[in-house]
């Protein structure tokens, strides 16, 4: 335990050692200036909207598909038992990705380059704009950080699919640091995600890709469709897609949100969110989606996600040219499932929103007016994991795809002299339900009022963290260019005929 003496009043005061690297992180500070503390609650109203968008301008699902948002049941395009289509033969095949004109959709713009978010941006007097893709994972970390790693629930799976012990969590790359950059505009930090860190190339984007024509097959009529295809001769092209964006903004934050689909049947804003979802074997080689193009879904397990504040969001199942059904997957379902009930959902949101709003502020104080890059990390592997934060100082210019070469670069055995450009962090919360003091957050009511304190503390050793830091971001960098293992055998078991049944005339004597 190391000690260190206040000057002003020679109190003793202790300091803790982090696990990670042998890092010092102050538990008590010396000074009252070297932390930052604030409280929340779930009650304040703290995510309005900044535009209003009508109704009319935002996609609405065709060819009956409306019919799915009933209920959150997995459906059948084609009634496997007696072969017959629930809704148009015409939605069963995929279109080819060669012949799909994607020049005609929405071109998207990451935030640094999206002219319209910016001009919002000034116009709300924000100090940060982003957007839901580049901040979910930050507010994924914060989930873990504010439940301290609250497993999800299994509840909703079918009874024959069992999860092993050592399982029952998110998965590695769920759990995974996010990092995000955010690039300093004339007053304005624009959010883009961190790009330093991925090495795909348009070639493994297939899934990307056909979600993209997807989107366009599942909301336009069979004749505005077929406009959109490289062997259609007509004599006009359709003009390109307009995304329609809903802009909501919580204190200097403002965040753009596109809009998929409405529905006037469902409650509150009627908006969800469009997604498609490939098979096991497509997922799994995404260099070779071809070899799977055979295999078909005969069987559904439940997977739950977490997206935005729609009512919910709309699944299609498929391979690389087939699909096989649909499912509405409700933000109440979704809740169950992340929070194990609605109220703690609605709760955490307006308290995670609140908080990274605050973390922002404080991480950019320490490189005013500079472009920087943020990462988050949960602790884990204890009881009350802390929230750590790394803000380096990067230009623009570096956010582009690595370069796998430059991890031979990174030598963490060299002395550490990027103190100049680099920082870091850690966020500590106390809860409180209508006033009395929790540690863990298991249920919430309607009415209750959940409320946090939270002090951000400096990192003593910030040489330690530094080298914390580089190992991270080698780390995620290293699985971008792991190749792949492609566990065949399990495919082949999981994509198996099932043998039929002997019945009692059948059984041999």
């Amino acid at each position: 335990m190391l000690l260190l003496i206040e000057q002003t009043n020679l109190r003793l005061l202790s300091l803790w050692s982090a696990k990670v690297s042998g890092s010092y992180i102050l538990k008590r500070n010396v000074y009252s200036k070297s932390f930052k503390s604030g409280v929340i609650d779930s009650r304040a109203e703290i995510f309005p909207k900044v535009n209003n968008v009508k109704q009319e301008e935002v996609n609405q699902l065709q060819h009956q598909l409306n019919t799915v948002l009933n209920n959150n049941r997995f459906k059948f395009l084609r009634d496997p038992t007696t072969q017959e289509f629930n809704w148009d033969e015409y939605l069963s095949k995929v279109t080819p990705v060669d012949d799909f004109n994607y020049g005609l959709l929405s071109k998207f713009y990451p935030p640094s380059k999206d002219t319209a978010l910016k001009k919002a941006g000034h116009e709300t007097n924000s100090k940060f704009a982003g957007s839901t893709s580049s901040l979910t994972g930050l507010l994924s970390q914060i989930h873990f950080f504010l439940s301290k790693w609250k497993p999800p629930s299994f509840l909703g799976l079918s009874k024959k699919f069992r999860v092993a012990k050592n399982e029952q969590h998110y998965t590695r790359l769920c759990r995974s640091p996010s990092s995000v950059h955010l690039s300093y505009q004339n007053g304005l930090y624009c959010i883009d995600r961190d790009h330093s860190l991925s090495s795909k190339t348009n070639e493994n984007t297939i899934l990307m890709s056909i979600g993209k024509s997807l989107e366009a097959f599942f909301t336009l009529e069979k004749e505005d469709y077929g406009r959109y295809l490289k062997n259609e001769n007509l004599p006009e092209k359709p003009k390109p897609q307009i995304d329609v964006f809903q802009y909501s903004k919580c204190r200097s934050l403002l965040i753009r949100s596109q809009l998929d689909c409405f529905d006037k049947a469902l409650p509150n804003s009627g908006v969800f969110d469009l997604k498609t979802r490939a098979v096991l074997g497509v997922r799994l080689n995404q260099t070779q989606p071809e070899v799977y193009d055979s295999y078909t879904l005969d069987k559904y397990y439940g997977n739950f996600a977490r997206l935005g504040r729609m009512e919910g969001v709309f699944v299609a199942y498929h391979n690389t040219c087939q699909i096989f059904g649909f499912q509405f997957v409700s933000l109440k379902k979704m809740d169950k499932a992340i929070h194990w009930g609605r109220n703690i959902g609605d709760a955490e949101f307006k308290l995670s929103i609140q908080l990274l709003e605050s973390i922002l502020q404080y991480a950019s104080s320490k490189f005013p007016k500079q472009s920087i890059r943020l990462m988050f990390s949960t602790q884990e592997n204890t009881k009350n994991p802390a929230l750590q934060v790394f803000v380096e100082a990067v230009p623009d210019n570096e956010n582009h795809k690595f370069n796998p070469a430059n991890l031979e670069e990174v030598n963490l055995s060299e002395p550490v002299n990027n103190y100049n450009r680099f920082y870091a962090f850690q966020v500590r919360v106390t809860n409180y339900v209508n006033g009395k003091r929790r540690f863990f957050i298991q249920k919430l009511r309607k009415d209750d009022k959940w409320t946090i304190r939270y002090k951000i503390y400096p990192v003593f050793n910030q040489r330690a963290m530094f080298k914390e830091y580089l190992l991270l971001r080698y780390n995620m960098m290293k699985g971008e260019i792991k190749p792949r293992v492609v566990p065949y055998r399990l495919l082949n078991w999981y994509y198996r005929k099932p043998k039929p049944r002997q019945t009692n005339s059948e059984t041999p004597s």
